[in-house]
């Protein structure tokens, strides 16, 4: 018994109109060559609509609840019926074996439809036989109804194949519209990411840097103005600055800050933001840089940005070691390390849970370190 997707893939509608219109030329057939005789004329029509109604709406049937039971029986009444016409019609009517050997090859396994074809061949050559034909007009009709069988199990094979294949190429399109859709879906997600992580270092970066140069200026204010109003100078020049990264995100999405330079001199550039913003921090290169990627540049610069911002909000410290790491073979290492108040368990902020993505999307790991009274210390490494 065939499987029920076998059946969902079997062009049903069409097969039926097919095996319909051979029934009516099979009796076209019977009432042509054979004599007009009223009474057997009326019960070959009547067994004919019962074939082709228990025949096709019997087959509909099965495609939509196959049965072991059910199928032996619709094959059985069907059999019955075809023996009846065969004997009335005096062995005219062996047209009507095709669509009972299609309904065995559509319904049933391989060997169950070649057994049911060979068992409906012997029944032809019985009926002629019985009706006086000689051996070898029964050879005659046999081999021809065998060239038949032949011919519908072989068409019935490639249309079943032939359905198979459409609608397999049509869920595999259905699939690629979903991974299509996913896709756009993991896409639109990862770049929210990454813009938040840009404006969380861009903008972040530069309102706290803001914030500290005004609260110095409002701390020396009456003590010392001159004092004051460069911090006022200090702040209004990062204002600029902030508003021309902003711009130029816009417009391109992204300004990358170690676009054009070298890593060393971008993080210089952070180092003096730190030293204008009152806290001194110092940049170390142990031995020469290996050739690094524009990732690997960009991600240790926003990693770096994040750290020395942290150190300015939350650390308190008076002093804060940069260190860019090249020197072993296949891995770079940048590590943030202050003096400050130090925390008793790190946790991971916006700013923190960003670097690490950066650093997980490059293969590379980053850990912290602090106790109370002891600093904290921010590493990351970066395979080359």
């Amino acid at each position: 018994m065939k499987s029920r997707d076998q059946f969902a893939a079997f062009p049903q509608r069409q097969y039926r109109s097919g095996l319909f219109l051979l029934i009516v030329a099979a009796y076209v057939r019977i009432l042509v060559s054979m004599s007009f005789d009223p009474p057997r004329v009326a019960i070959l029509v009547g067994l004919g609509l019962m074939y082709t109604i228990v025949g096709l709406f019997g087959l509909e049937y099965c495609w939509r609840s196959p049965s072991r039971p059910i199928m032996l029986a619709y094959f059985i009444v069907l059999v019955v019926i075809l023996i009846a016409i065969l004997f009335l019609s005096l062995g005219e009517g062996f047209l009507l074996l095709v669509p009972l050997a299609a309904y065995s090859i559509a319904l049933l396994p391989r060997l169950g439809a070649v057994a049911m074809c060979g068992l409906l061949l012997l029944l032809l050559g019985f009926v002629d036989w019985n009706v006086g034909d000689t051996w070898k007009s029964i050879l005659l009709i046999v081999l021809s109804m065998l060239a038949l069988c032949v011919f519908v199990v072989v068409f019935t094979e490639a249309v079943v194949r032939e359905a198979q294949a459409r609608n397999a190429l049509g869920e595999a399109h259905q699939r690629l519209r979903e991974y299509a859709a996913q896709i756009e879906t993991l896409a639109t997600v990862a770049e929210r990411n990454r813009l938040a992580r840009e404006i969380h270092d861009d903008l972040g970066h530069y309102l706290t840097t803001i914030n500290v140069q005004l609260e110095a200026a409002r701390a020396m204010l009456d003590v010392d103005p001159m004092r004051a109003r460069s911090a006022i100078e200090k702040a209004q020049k990062l204002t600029r600055d902030g508003l021309g990264e902003i711009r130029s995100s816009i417009a391109a999405l992204r300004a990358l800050p170690t676009e054009n330079r070298s890593l060393p001199e971008a993080l210089t550039d952070l180092v003096g933001e730190s030293e204008a913003a009152g806290v001194p921090a110092s940049l170390l290169i142990p031995g020469a840089l290996p050739q690094l990627s524009s990732p690997v540049k960009f991600a240790l610069y926003r990693i770096a940005q994040e750290g020395l911002t942290n150190v300015r909000k939350y650390a308190h410290a008076t002093h804060v070691d940069l260190t860019l790491d090249g020197t072993e073979e296949h891995m770079v290492r940048l590590s943030v390390q202050d003096n400050g108040v130090g925390v008793l368990s790190a946790t991971d902020g916006f700013g923190l849970l960003g670097a690490r993505e950066r650093a997980k999307a490059l293969g590379g790991q980053i850990r912290t370190a602090s106790s109370p009274g002891e600093g904290f210390l921010l590493e990351v490494e970066l395979p080359l």
